[in-house]
């Protein structure tokens, strides 16, 4: 039996590979297009979603126009973050300065629905490239719990940035100093 799984695994490890790297590249592509602000609202996949604070939901639908926040940069100035608004739907893209990953998260918010939700999505490619890598490496359980940690190290980062953001930028609309463009 265990010369069979060996057997299956070698012959099924080339193949997990070429589409690791498929996804990789697909999901480069994918992970450019889902922190860009033009495009459809709902994008991604939705990994996980939690309910709406009230004075966020608010916030958001007292929201008129877009808001950018720009931060200057040795040259120019980078978008670092946005809230986009189109009818009773808005995404939100945020990422900590110093936190960069392949695995980014956006939140999309349908205020149409009777309980709003704070989605937080992200790309599929790159969720299934983990997925492919994950298959590959089922022998070595050590990077399983490496990657499970980084995986779990991204979700805080990634959702705490965009809650803070959103708190940020609603203390700033209550204050006045929110710029929408």
């Amino acid at each position: 039996m265990n010369d069979f799984l060996l057997k299956l695994y070698a012959s099924l490890t080339f193949p997990l590979f070429a589409l690791l790297m498929v996804s990789t590249i697909w999901g480069m592509v994918d992970t450019f297009l889902l922190l860009r602000f033009q495009g459809k609202m709902k994008r991604g996949v939705r990994l996980f979603q939690k309910p709406l604070p009230q004075p966020t939901e608010q916030f958001l639908r007292l929201l008129p126009n877009d808001v950018f926040i720009k931060r200057k940069m040795f040259i120019g100035e980078a978008t670092v973050g946005f809230i986009r608004v189109d009818r009773d739907e808005r995404l939100i893209q945020t990422r900590k300065p110093r936190w960069r990953t392949s695995w980014p998260y956006v939140a999309y918010v349908d205020l149409s629905q009777p309980v709003p939700m704070l989605e937080y999505r992200a790309s599929l490619p790159m969720n299934l490239a983990f997925v492919f890598w994950f298959l590959i490496t089922i022998p070595v359980p050590f990077l399983w719990l490496f990657f499970g940690g980084l995986i779990y190290w991204n979700y805080h980062m990634e959702t705490k940035a965009i809650t803070e953001f959103l708190q940020q930028q609603q203390k700033e609309y209550l204050t006045g100093g929110i710029k929408g463009e």
